[in-house]
């Protein structure tokens, strides 16, 4: 139980912070969408 709330803890931060990375790094990102 504390395993598997401790992983999406940990995963849903990173998933953002990769996701953001992503979107800065690609150029096509934010022009497509510029929420």
């Amino acid at each position: 139980m504390y395993m598997s709330i401790l992983l999406v803890h940990w995963r849903y931060p990173m998933a953002l912070l990769t996701f953001s990375l992503v979107r800065l790094v690609s150029p096509v990102g934010p022009k497509k969408s510029p929420v």
